[in-house]
């Protein structure tokens, strides 16, 4: 009795493992990963290019989000892609009248909550800190805002 038990329970672990590895392989090859994990989340622009304030969502299918605030205050949220080769980057995005905007950045440091990139010049592009889930209102700039209070 207890061998018969023994092959059932060998067969069941066989058989979820193989089903693990058939999902993993589907999941790579229709839908792999195109950001890398350190760089997936919120980031909101502390300095660079005329974007302080604003904040980037970099998605795992390269899919990116910049929200900014408009001349009028105005929350804009431009949805793009990323591209990523080795170190560097290219984010494009569609502004509110249609025209394509693109950003070429080099990673120079990218920890858990610091992203720093330069611009295809040398100069540093763009200083960024992670946003964690809830922090901070979209768009909201520095925070907190005179205005606004720190929770306790």
């Amino acid at each position: 009795m207890s061998m018969k038990i023994s092959r059932t329970l060998a067969t069941g672990v066989l058989a979820a493992a193989i089903a693990a590895a058939a999902t993993f392989a589907f999941f790579e090859v229709f839908f792999p990963v195109r950001v890398p994990l350190a760089m997936r989340g919120t980031w909101m622009v502390v300095d660079g290019e005329g974007l302080v304030g604003s904040t980037l969502q970099f998605h795992r299918d390269g899919s990116v989000v910049l929200t900014a605030l408009d001349a009028k205050g105005n929350e804009v949220r431009m949805p793009g892609i990323v591209e990523i080769a080795g170190n560097r980057f290219q984010v494009m995005v569609e502004d509110p009248l249609g025209y394509q905007k693109t950003l070429e950045e080099e990673i120079l440091e990218l920890t858990d909550s610091l992203f720093v990139t330069q611009d295809i010049k040398g100069n540093i592009g763009l200083i960024m800190e992670r946003v964690a889930p809830n922090a901070a209102p979209k768009g909201s700039g520095k925070w907190p805002r005179k205005d606004e209070t720190v929770p306790k």
